[in-house]
Protein backbone atom coordinates (compact mmCIF):
# COMPACT_ATOMS: atom_id res chain seq x y z
CA UNK A 1 0.00 0.00 0.00
CA UNK A 2 2.95 2.27 -0.02
CA UNK A 3 5.54 4.13 -2.85
CA UNK A 4 8.42 5.44 -2.88
CA UNK A 5 10.75 7.85 -5.30
CA UNK A 6 14.40 6.22 -5.58
CA UNK A 7 16.41 7.65 -3.22
CA UNK A 8 13.39 8.71 -0.74
CA UNK A 9 13.97 8.21 3.18
CA UNK A 10 9.75 7.45 3.60
CA UNK A 11 7.69 5.39 2.04
CA UNK A 12 4.47 7.06 0.73
CA UNK A 13 0.64 5.60 1.17
CA UNK A 14 -0.20 4.73 -2.68
CA UNK A 15 -3.66 7.59 -3.36
CA UNK A 16 -7.07 6.63 -3.29
CA UNK A 17 -8.08 4.89 -6.55
CA UNK A 18 -4.89 2.88 -6.58
CA UNK A 19 -3.29 0.03 -4.87
CA UNK A 20 -0.08 -1.20 -3.92
CA UNK A 21 0.03 -4.97 -3.39
CA UNK A 22 4.51 -5.13 -4.06
CA UNK A 23 7.04 -4.12 -2.38
CA UNK A 24 9.85 -1.56 -3.58
CA UNK A 25 7.17 0.24 -5.48
CA UNK A 26 8.74 3.40 -6.97
CA UNK A 27 5.81 4.91 -8.82
CA UNK A 28 3.09 7.06 -7.29
CA UNK A 29 0.62 4.84 -9.78
CA UNK A 30 1.87 1.56 -7.31
CA UNK A 31 0.72 -1.39 -9.18
CA UNK A 32 -2.08 0.10 -10.45
CA UNK A 33 -5.59 1.51 -10.50
CA UNK A 34 -8.34 -0.31 -8.23
CA UNK A 35 -10.77 -2.68 -9.70
CA UNK A 36 -13.60 -1.39 -11.42
CA UNK A 37 -16.81 -1.69 -9.26
CA UNK A 38 -14.16 -1.68 -5.91
CA UNK A 39 -13.01 1.62 -3.99
CA UNK A 40 -9.74 1.34 -3.02
CA UNK A 41 -8.75 4.06 -0.16
CA UNK A 42 -5.78 5.43 0.53
CA UNK A 43 -2.64 2.70 1.51
CA UNK A 44 -5.25 -0.27 -0.47
CA UNK A 45 -3.22 -3.35 -0.97
CA UNK A 46 -5.44 -4.79 -2.87
CA UNK A 47 -7.53 -3.81 -5.96
CA UNK A 48 -10.76 -5.12 -4.93
CA UNK A 49 -10.65 -3.75 -1.12
CA UNK A 50 -14.00 -2.60 -0.89
CA UNK A 51 -17.12 -3.18 -3.08
CA UNK A 52 -18.86 0.04 -3.89
CA UNK A 53 -22.03 0.29 -1.18
CA UNK A 54 -25.32 -0.43 -2.50
CA UNK A 55 -26.97 2.09 -4.66
CA UNK A 56 -22.91 3.11 -6.13
CA UNK A 57 -20.56 2.34 -8.92
CA UNK A 58 -17.02 3.32 -9.60
CA UNK A 59 -14.87 2.16 -13.09
CA UNK A 60 -12.07 3.88 -14.71
CA UNK A 61 -9.85 6.58 -12.69
CA UNK A 62 -12.75 7.44 -10.54
CA UNK A 63 -11.77 7.56 -7.38
CA UNK A 64 -14.93 7.52 -5.30
CA UNK A 65 -18.08 5.61 -5.80
CA UNK A 66 -21.10 7.99 -7.36
CA UNK A 67 -24.40 7.21 -6.91
CA UNK A 68 -26.90 5.44 -9.67
CA UNK A 69 -28.74 7.39 -11.50
CA UNK A 70 -31.96 8.22 -10.55
CA UNK A 71 -34.41 5.59 -11.67
CA UNK A 72 -31.66 2.68 -11.45
CA UNK A 73 -30.39 0.67 -8.87
CA UNK A 74 -27.61 -1.09 -7.62
CA UNK A 75 -27.88 -3.89 -5.11
CA UNK A 76 -25.11 -4.13 -2.08
CA UNK A 77 -23.94 -7.79 -3.44
CA UNK A 78 -23.02 -6.68 -6.62
CA UNK A 79 -19.87 -5.16 -8.85
CA UNK A 80 -21.58 -2.40 -10.50
CA UNK A 81 -19.07 -0.45 -13.31
CA UNK A 82 -21.52 1.85 -15.17
CA UNK A 83 -23.96 4.89 -13.99
CA UNK A 84 -27.08 2.67 -14.61
CA UNK A 85 -25.90 0.41 -11.99
CA UNK A 86 -27.99 -3.05 -12.00
CA UNK A 87 -30.61 -1.46 -14.14
CA UNK A 88 -33.74 0.35 -14.09
CA UNK A 89 -36.16 -0.11 -11.35
CA UNK A 90 -39.02 -1.90 -11.53
CA UNK A 91 -42.14 -1.03 -13.04
CA UNK A 92 -45.06 0.59 -10.50
CA UNK A 93 -41.86 1.95 -7.78
CA UNK A 94 -39.55 5.11 -7.96
CA UNK A 95 -35.29 4.87 -7.25
CA UNK A 96 -34.07 8.11 -6.02
CA UNK A 97 -29.82 8.25 -6.78
CA UNK A 98 -28.15 5.83 -5.03
CA UNK A 99 -31.04 3.50 -4.10
CA UNK A 100 -30.46 -0.23 -3.59
CA UNK A 101 -32.95 -2.15 -4.16
CA UNK A 102 -35.33 -2.28 -7.35
CA UNK A 103 -38.36 -0.99 -5.14
CA UNK A 104 -37.11 1.57 -3.19
CA UNK A 105 -40.57 3.58 -3.18
CA UNK A 106 -43.85 2.93 -4.21
CA UNK A 107 -46.03 4.90 -6.69
CA UNK A 108 -48.59 6.45 -5.60
CA UNK A 109 -51.16 4.08 -3.87
CA UNK A 110 -54.28 6.93 -3.68
CA UNK A 111 -53.73 9.02 -7.05
CA UNK A 112 -54.84 7.12 -10.29
CA UNK A 113 -53.78 10.00 -12.51
CA UNK A 114 -49.73 9.08 -11.52
CA UNK A 115 -48.05 5.90 -12.96
CA UNK A 116 -44.61 4.75 -12.66
CA UNK A 117 -42.99 2.75 -15.41
CA UNK A 118 -39.72 0.82 -14.93
CA UNK A 119 -37.04 3.34 -14.74
CA UNK A 120 -38.81 6.03 -12.95
CA UNK A 121 -37.83 8.26 -9.97
CA UNK A 122 -40.80 11.10 -10.11
CA UNK A 123 -44.43 9.60 -11.21
CA UNK A 124 -45.85 10.91 -14.79
CA UNK A 125 -49.28 12.56 -15.12
CA UNK A 126 -51.15 10.03 -16.71
CA UNK A 127 -52.69 12.14 -20.23
CA UNK A 128 -56.06 13.55 -20.77
CA UNK A 129 -58.05 11.03 -22.38
CA UNK A 130 -56.23 8.10 -20.77
CA UNK A 131 -56.60 5.66 -17.87
CA UNK A 132 -53.91 4.33 -15.41
CA UNK A 133 -53.06 0.29 -15.61
CA UNK A 134 -51.30 -1.98 -13.32
CA UNK A 135 -49.05 -4.44 -13.81
CA UNK A 136 -49.68 -7.67 -11.79
CA UNK A 137 -46.24 -8.84 -12.18
CA UNK A 138 -44.66 -5.74 -10.14
CA UNK A 139 -47.56 -6.85 -7.17
CA UNK A 140 -45.88 -6.68 -3.80
CA UNK A 141 -47.92 -9.51 -1.49
CA UNK A 142 -50.26 -7.95 0.82
CA UNK A 143 -50.36 -4.63 -1.99
CA UNK A 144 -54.09 -4.18 -3.59
CA UNK A 145 -53.86 -4.93 -7.01
CA UNK A 146 -55.04 -1.62 -8.06
CA UNK A 147 -52.96 0.64 -6.42
CA UNK A 148 -49.68 0.15 -8.32
CA UNK A 149 -50.13 1.68 -11.53
CA UNK A 150 -47.07 0.84 -14.08
CA UNK A 151 -48.76 2.65 -16.97
CA UNK A 152 -51.56 4.46 -18.90
CA UNK A 153 -54.16 3.23 -21.94
CA UNK A 154 -55.85 5.29 -24.49
CA UNK A 155 -59.84 6.05 -22.87
CA UNK A 156 -62.42 3.57 -25.74
CA UNK A 157 -65.48 4.43 -26.94
CA UNK A 158 -68.24 4.83 -24.79
CA UNK A 159 -65.97 6.08 -21.91
CA UNK A 160 -65.00 9.30 -20.54
CA UNK A 161 -61.44 9.56 -19.40
CA UNK A 162 -59.88 12.24 -16.69
CA UNK A 163 -57.48 11.70 -13.68
CA UNK A 164 -56.46 8.55 -14.57
CA UNK A 165 -59.90 7.05 -14.39
CA UNK A 166 -62.24 5.37 -17.20
CA UNK A 167 -65.87 6.32 -16.41
CA UNK A 168 -68.48 5.03 -19.00
CA UNK A 169 -71.12 7.68 -20.45
CA UNK A 170 -74.11 8.03 -18.56
CA UNK A 171 -77.47 7.31 -19.70
CA UNK A 172 -78.25 9.28 -22.90
CA UNK A 173 -74.91 10.35 -23.71
CA UNK A 174 -72.49 8.61 -26.03
CA UNK A 175 -68.88 8.70 -27.21
CA UNK A 176 -68.27 7.54 -30.21
CA UNK A 177 -64.21 7.94 -29.86
CA UNK A 178 -61.27 6.99 -28.35
CA UNK A 179 -59.20 9.30 -25.71
CA UNK A 180 -61.45 11.48 -25.39
CA UNK A 181 -62.30 13.32 -21.49
CA UNK A 182 -66.22 14.23 -22.14
CA UNK A 183 -69.48 12.59 -23.02
CA UNK A 184 -71.96 14.17 -25.63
Amino acid sequence: GTWSARGASQCTQCKAGYFGSEEALTLPTCTGPCADGFLCPAGSVSSTAALCPGGTWRAGAMTQCEDCLPGHFGLATSVRVRETCDGPCDAGYLCQPGSDTPRQLQCSTTDPGLYCPAGSFTPLVVPPGSFSVTDFASRQPGVEEHSIRTGHKLCQPGYTCQGGIASPCPDGAFQNKSGQTSCE
